[in-house]
């Protein structure tokens, strides 16, 4: 195992753990402390392959390109509010947001430790995101079949599931998809290619991890507090 091995493990153990806690009070977390307990699992199940299955150390990372990794994550933040404004034009997705359909991937309600919960939450989920797809699936295929392989399969899977799983939300809820679900077949498409890229560059998970996270709170903290959604601004009285 690397020098900076265990700096990442501690922080994935602490963000699961403390996101599981924080979102544990009330009905409506439910499904971000089970999303943490889950990316704990993976994560679990990770290492141990990692440390004596896997040829190399998938989880250390140096600390020196963090700040690198953290840009970029800026720039992907930006493209991917652009995507989220250009799905804003469609009449469909105000409606959804109106509702409270619309999960920008960094949970922005309101109330106490609102930013740290925010956080902490986005951290775990992107845990086990990036632990099932870049991680058991991507680094598999990237063994088995190469690099290009794993960055189009992976970043494929990937857009399709939230495709889905957005698709499903739209039609439970009666309302007509349109740009909200391109926008989300983009975002979670072409980024997550990225977040392999990254992955194979550094041979490690933790770029790719961090990605994840910084573009989604990136997206999500622009759209709470930089444009505010429907029902924030009806929350405020607007």
């Amino acid at each position: 195992m690397g020098i900076n091995y265990w700096p990442w493990v501690l922080l994935a153990v602490g963000t699961g753990v403390l996101s599981a806690i924080v979102n544990s009070q009330h009905e409506r977390h439910r499904g971000v402390r089970n999303s943490s307990v889950a990316g704990l699992v993976f994560f679990a199940v990770f290492l141990a392959i990692d440390a004596w299955i896997l040829p190399g150390d998938w989880w250390g990372f140096s600390g020196s390109d963090t700040i690198i990794v953290l840009g970029v994550a800026l720039v992907l933040g930006v493209f991917n509010i652009g995507l989220s404004l250009w799905a804003q034009r469609g009449s469909d997705y105000s409606e959804m947001s109106a509702q409270g359909l619309v999960n920008d991937g960094c949970f922005h309600k309101a109330g106490r430790l609102q930013i740290p919960k925010n956080l902490l939450s986005n951290g775990a989920v992107s845990l086990g995101e990036e632990m099932l797809f870049r991680g058991f699936i991507g680094i598999l295929l990237y063994l088995w079949l190469g690099p290009w392989p794993a960055v189009a399969v992976t970043a494929v899977l990937f857009g399709l599931t939230h495709y889905v799983l957005s698709r499903n939300t739209a039609q439970r809820e009666g309302i007509q998809p349109g740009r909200y679900v391109a926008s989300i077949m983009l975002i979670t498409t072409l980024t997550p290619a990225i977040f392999m890229v990254a992955v194979i560059f550094y041979h490690s998970l933790v770029p790719g991890w961090l990605l994840h996270w910084g573009i989604n709170c990136i997206v999500g903290a622009y759209l709470r507090y930089g444009r505010k959604m429907p029902q924030v601004a009806d929350a405020a009285g607007a």
